[in-house]
């Protein structure tokens, strides 16, 4: 696989596969990142439009973030299918960082509380970021499968579901819903699933960065009690409910991480907390958490060797 700024790409083996493209783990072969690996992400529906152009807009909007938090795009390029010597056709891809580790694996490990709390300030970074451009990002699919760690660093991936959240023709907000439930399909994420998204996708609402927020709010309950107050739907449009929020382990801290859930979890939109509060409040947990931590133990986070 040759980019379009002539580095060339050895697959060696696929990562995963989805409705519109699959992932796969790559050598680069020449320049400046010989030698490392990358996570090559291929459009398969080439024939459809609208997935085309939204791999298009995943693209850009990678292209165009600059933040920790957010994985890092590198390259774009795409790839000639050949069946028996004759050429099939071209199908685009891009080049991202690899990143190996998902927060899915170490859901359930015992993570102290500092490392959870900070991977929840990472990610609420991240969505103030998309959240504060001249057109606001929504992701729609904030999951632990999309949460990615770096030794104490979390990074959001996996941009195929965004949307831009501008002024746009009825006409555009149909096809984004199509778009959106035909994507999400029967999982529509269920377990990681908003009242917002529900109502947009049966063309009751709009919606907004809150939407995020309340999805951020579901994956750090699950990090922090070990359950997700999520109920499994029968129903593609279904949302009546949450569980009431399992036990936090540990009395330090506990009534504050239960608040702030349950403000992140606040069905009613217009009263749930946004993410700049949300990131700052959840910060001063992170100072007042690093600092009991530091008194009994030294240290934290993970020192370099």
């Amino acid at each position: 696989m040759i980019s379009t700024t002539s580095v060339e790409y050895r697959i060696l083996q696929k990562l995963g596969e989805g409705g519109n493209a699959s992932v796969f783990l790559a050598s680069c072969k020449n320049g400046m990142h010989a030698g490392a690996l990358f996570a090559v992400k291929v459009l398969s529906r080439i024939t459809d439009e609208v997935r085309t152009q939204r791999f298009a807009q995943e693209i850009e909007t990678l292209r165009s973030c600059d933040h920790p938090a957010i994985m890092r795009f590198y390259d774009i390029g795409a790839y000639q299918r050949y069946q028996r010597d004759k050429y099939i056709a071209d199908y685009p891809y891009f080049v991202a960082e690899y990143l190996p580790a998902t927060l899915q694996g170490s859901l359930f490990k015992e993570l102290p509380i500092t490392i959870k709390i900070s991977i929840v300030c990472q990610i609420l970074s991240a969505l103030v970021y998309l959240g504060k451009r001249d057109e606001p990002i929504l992701h729609r699919d904030i999951k632990p499968q999309n949460i990615f760690l770096k030794g104490d660093s979390a990074v959001l991936g996996d941009l195929g579901l965004t949307k831009i959240l501008r002024d746009g023709s009825e006409t555009q907000e149909d096809k984004d819903r199509a778009f959106f439930i035909e994507s999400t399909g029967s999982a529509f994420p269920n377990m990681y699933r908003t009242p917002d998204l529900v109502k947009y996708a049966a063309g009751d609402s709009d919606l907004t960065v809150k939407s995020d927020v309340f999805q951020l709010g579901l994956v750090a309950a699950t990090l922090f009690t070990g359950r997700n107050p999520m109920p499994r739907a029968k129903t593609k449009y279904e949302f009546s409910h949450l569980f009431p929020l399992a036990e936090i382990p540990g009395p330090q801290f506990r009534a504050r991480i239960r608040n702030l859930l349950n403000l992140m979890l606040d069905i009613d939109a217009n009263a749930r907390i946004g993410c700049e509060d949300a990131l700052a409040v959840w910060t001063s947990l992170l100072f007042d958490a690093v600092g009991a931590a530091t008194h009994l133990d030294g240290r934290v986070f993970a020192r370099a060797t």
